[in-house]
């Protein structure tokens, strides 16, 4: 079987598919179902065959994982942004991406409407694109009106160029297109990216703020802990949000550590 990374052939992409189709006819109806309910519906296939494909259907956005062991048929894509939701300036920036061809997504805030108790009016926009592009793409993007950053000169900020004088932040990724619907990241990629932008490249964003957006999204109904990690190792940042996200779980004692050493980190 295709280890997680790697491709799949085309007769394991043909099975996948199958699976899927009568994984919907198996589960229709249902608001959602257990892992317990597919190996009943699936008893001749092998358990680690059906967790892998649970684990590719939820990163391909064609079902969710409600929490552990349990899911629905409701599709990521349904879970994303609209388009008509995002602010102004990213829709322009969208169309203009969609003119000139090239993979991007637009994420970070714009990915986070709904999880956030206030928008603000304006923000930078984050989009996340190739590596090997970027350089192409900021010169691109840049105009007498917009002002673009990305990872590589992210640098000159409080340098040269003030952070609030900034229109778009770009980061680079490999699997972002699995991470999105239709060019806009899913939400747990739009934090990530926010996190992201906010711990190293100084958006602005208070950690206060950060902390509730994160608490609102983890809450939710929608919420993969699977694409929150995947988008998280895509950013080169898995050891942060895997430790972000299980602070919760942690006995009182453990997060009591966890301040101590994080105080003689800081050095505060």
């Amino acid at each position: 079987m295709t280890k997680q990374g790697e491709e799949m052939s085309r007769g394991e992409k043909t099975a996948y598919m199958e699976f899927y189709t009568s994984l919907k006819k198996a589960m229709r109806g249902k608001t959602s179902f257990e892992v317990a309910d597919i190996y009943i519906a699936f008893p001749d296939m092998h358990v680690k065959t059906v967790s892998w494909y649970l684990y590719k259907l939820v990163r391909d956005g064609k079902i969710t994982r409600v929490k552990h062991g349990v899911y629905s048929l409701k599709e990521a894509q349904n879970i994303a942004v609209r388009y008509d939701q995002m602010q102004i300036a990213s829709q322009k920036l969208y169309d203009e991406m969609q003119e000139y061809g090239y993979p991007f997504c637009i994420s970070g805030i714009d990915a986070l409407i709904g999880k956030m108790q206030h928008v603000p009016e304006q923000y930078p926009v984050i989009m996340v694109v190739e590596k090997k592009s970027m350089p192409q793409i900021r010169e691109e993007l840049i105009t007498d009106s917009r002002i673009v950053v990305s990872i590589d000169n992210a640098k000159m900020l409080n340098k040269n160029l003030s952070v609030d004088k900034v229109n778009v932040m770009l980061l680079y990724g490999k699997n972002y297109v699995s991470l999105s619907s239709e060019g806009i990241a899913y939400p747990e990629k739009g934090f990530v990216d926010l996190y992201y932008a906010v711990t190293r490249m100084k958006y602005p964003i208070s950690p206060q703020e950060l902390s509730r957006i994160f608490d609102s999204l983890v809450g939710g109904r929608d919420f993969s802990r699977i694409r929150m990690l995947d988008a998280a190792k895509d950013a080169g940042i898995a050891d942060e949000i895997k430790w972000l996200s299980g602070i919760a779980k942690m006995p009182d004692p453990a997060r009591q550590f966890a301040k101590v050493k994080l105080i003689e980190a800081t050095g505060k």
